[in-house]
């Protein structure tokens, strides 16, 4: 009965969204970027609005085979991919399992809340004729304990670009190829999120408290990129953070948008920049204003590819750079801007306590490294993708 109020609850919510975010390519202009910012006005809103959506239920047999399953996972649980399948392996024994054999699996996508089960990336399809995105279809794998694992699908069609879980409930926002957005509900019913009329949305990432969600959006394939943040609860709206000219906020397909613990700031990569201005920018959201951070000095002379994750206990992102012809540097540095690490290698995963980072090697080995100046090396396995279980 509870999870069937927070549906409807959801449902009137996001129908809410449909009818004040409808044709909403006309919102006010924020102030310049180095001036105090007044709370974000909501998007004027249209007389009419679509007829939102009934909800489809995806039910079919899967076509991701299962091979082996995992007693439970723990905190020392790392998920992989090697040669299109997914893999688990024990941070401290190196002790290793494979999941599945239909060599399929194309994106790891992450943990839920509670690290009982993996969003992942099956198929590939890329638009003929196009450098345009890939999709893949969406699916969940179960790996509670004290039973076998079980996989589901979400979605067919092979149109999912990015997905990303609530940290509070089995939710699951997601992006299409097509650039519109998706909410996957607890019960499995996939809903439209309602945005802009011609807009196009790209790489959306939750608040701590999974009432918001904010991305990015254009009006052209690759057009200049807004900042827009959406309230995912009853009632909400949705907020133009920075217009379209002002900000270019990364690539509409990097992850560099992070959120700070308290859900009240935000910190991201504006690549390209005038002169200047490149580097990190932290946007308080109570209005206070935007706030420009220089990159770490080892970054100085790379390509700064990535931007986040955030540690899950603390106010410290990672910074990865990148140049030639193998260079891989990652920093971690606070949303103060000091740096607390700088090390060799491609950082891509927090351990779950924050203490510890996962780094990628170009030949697939994981190697741990603790503030502490411990570090573990995890060889042969050879990885594509990583997730630590948070």
């Amino acid at each position: 009965m509870i999870r069937f109020r927070n549906l409807v609850t959801t449902l009137l919510g996001l129908a809410a969204l449909a009818v004040l975010t409808a044709g909403c390519t006309g919102a006010t202009a924020l102030p310049s970027a180095t001036a105090p910012l007044p709370t974000a006005e909501a998007l004027t809103p249209q007389a009419s609005s679509p007829a939102w959506p009934t909800p489809v239920v995806i039910d079919w047999e899967p076509e991701l085979e299962l091979t082996g399953d995992t007693d439970h996972v723990t905190e020392q649980t790392i998920a992989f991919l090697r040669e299109g399948n997914l893999y688990v392996v024990d941070a401290e024994s190196g002790v290793e399992t494979r999941l599945t054999s239909s060599a399929n699996v194309t994106y790891l996508f992450g943990w839920s809340h509670d690290r009982t089960k993996l969003a992942l990336g099956v198929g590939w399809y890329a638009i003929p004729e196009s450098d345009g995105p890939v999709g893949t279809d969406l699916w969940v794998v179960d790996l509670s304990a004290g039973r076998p694992a079980k996989a589901k699908a979400v979605t067919k069609g092979l149109k999912v670009a990015w997905a990303e879980w609530s940290p509070i409930d089995d939710r699951i926002a997601y992006g299409s190829t097509d650039a519109t957005l998706h909410l996957v509900t607890e019960e499995g019913l996939v809903v439209p999120l309602p945005i802009c009329q011609r807009e196009r949305a790209y790489l959306g990432t939750w608040s701590p408290d999974g009432t918001q969600l904010t991305y990015r959006s254009s009006d052209a394939y690759f057009g200049e990129m807004r900042l827009v943040l959406m309230d995912m609860m009853a009632g909400g709206t949705t907020l133009v953070l920075a217009p379209a000219g002002e900000f270019t906020v990364g690539y509409a397909f990097s992850s560099d948008i992070t959120w700070s613990l308290d859900g009240q700031e935000l910190l991201y990569r504006r690549e390209p920049a005038p002169e200047g201005e490149a580097g990190l920018w932290r946007y308080r959201l109570d209005g206070d204003g935007r706030y420009h951070l220089e990159l770490p000095e080892t970054m100085a002379g790379l390509h700064v590819g990535v931007v986040g994750p955030r540690s899950p206990v603390a106010d410290e992102i990672v910074v990865v750079g990148y140049g030639p012809p193998d260079i891989r540097r990652t920093a971690v540095m606070t949303f103060a801007g000091e740096v607390r690490l700088a090390t060799e290698g491609q950082a891509v995963a927090w351990s779950p306590d924050g203490q510890a980072l996962a780094l990628l090697g170009r030949d697939g080995s994981i190697r741990l490294e603790w503030f502490d100046g411990n570090t573990r090396h995890l060889g042969g396995l050879e990885a594509t993708q990583v997730r630590w279980s948070r």
